[in-house]
């Protein structure tokens, strides 16, 4: 791809749209009417190959005022009507995320992924994803624990938590404070458990007093897990997981102690082992900085020993709710 020329007029067009001149790319110039003048602007900012081609670089905000809808309209952009403005093009610069998750990618990060790709089935990958697992149980501050890393996103760990050790129809202690928690119980819901939904005001962290009371009520051991999130992303509500496991251990209770720590494992102090947590899970566009697309999960010993064949049948929903 030819580099794109970029005349004296386009140049003090962009001066005026974004108050920066790009550099000549080949030291050419062009006589443009109109018409042309726009095209070529239009190219530059929403076409990629020309920013791959162009000496210009920086983070900038683009407004173009006053060009004809009909230009707009044959250019892979996201208009506006209102405002008249591109507020989504291919720019130079990095885009910055203003979300929970995905976060924004550091460079270090970036840079390590510039590599090319390997042979999967070469001794290399194996060694590497040996490697990998066994990191993984450092973030989780475990020994004890069996990782998994599924091509998935978080709904997907949570799947992956829920159906490999509960079945239909068992009962899970859930606590709802905040958006994310009532996601994850309305998965549980829609899987067929019974959820026993443990709720608080927002802001406020999970009642533990009401899990006591559950667990000493609960002689016959009908409830088969407590199910958790860690950090409530949308309240920012942290919850004390050593508590639970101090509670279910001192009614002697054998739930399984379910943790969902995708905004707090690797931002926040968490410690699988220590706190007796049988599945934690997290992914690994959160804390860990990385692109979307991993869902980690650690199972303990307890857990791995669910009987093959007893926990639930694969969910038709899998796919749709990913």
């Amino acid at each position: 791809m030819p580099f794109l020329p970029i005349s004296s007029a386009l140049s003090n067009s962009l001066d005026t749209h974004i108050g920066v001149s790009p550099a000549v790319a080949d030291g050419r110039e062009q006589n443009v009417t109109n018409n042309d003048h726009t095209d070529a602007l239009l190219k530059l900012l929403c076409e990629p190959q020309y920013l791959s081609n162009c000496a210009w670089h920086g983070n900038f905000e683009f407004a173009i005022a006053n060009v004809p809808a009909n230009y707009l309209s044959s250019y892979n952009t996201s208009v506006s009507c209102k405002s008249g403005k591109i507020d989504n093009v291919y720019a130079p610069g990095r885009n910055h995320l203003f979300v929970p998750g995905p976060v924004n990618i550091p460079e270090p990060v970036l840079r390590a992924m510039n590599r090319k790709n390997e042979d999967y089935g070469s001794p290399a990958v194996l060694a590497m994803t040996k490697v990998l697992l066994e990191d993984v149980k450092k973030i989780f501050k475990t020994t004890t624990v069996t990782p998994f890393m599924i091509s998935t996103t978080g709904i997907g760990a949570w799947e992956s938590a829920l159906t490999n050790t509960l079945s239909p129809g068992d009962r899970i202690v859930s606590f709802l404070i905040g958006q994310f928690s009532l996601l994850w119980i309305d998965q549980r819901q829609r899987v067929n458990f019974n959820v026993d939904v443990v709720e608080s005001e927002l802001g406020q962290g999970a009642n533990l007093d009401i899990l006591a009371s559950k667990s000493v009520d609960d002689t016959a051991h009908t409830i088969k897990a407590v199910c958790i999130v860690h950090n409530e992303m949308t309240t920012g509500v942290t919850n004390n997981l050593a508590t639970v496991r101090k509670i279910l251990d001192h009614y002697k209770h054998p739930a399984f102690f379910l943790v969902d720590g995708m905004s707090s494992i690797c931002a926040l102090d968490f410690r699988t082992d220590e706190w007796g947590v049988d599945v934690a899970l997290t992914g690994s566009h959160k804390a860990l900085s990385l692109p979307t697309g991993i869902g980690i999960v650690c199972a303990s010993p307890k857990a791995l020993s669910r009987p093959f064949g007893t926990s639930s049948t694969p969910n038709p929903r899998y796919v749709s709710s990913i």
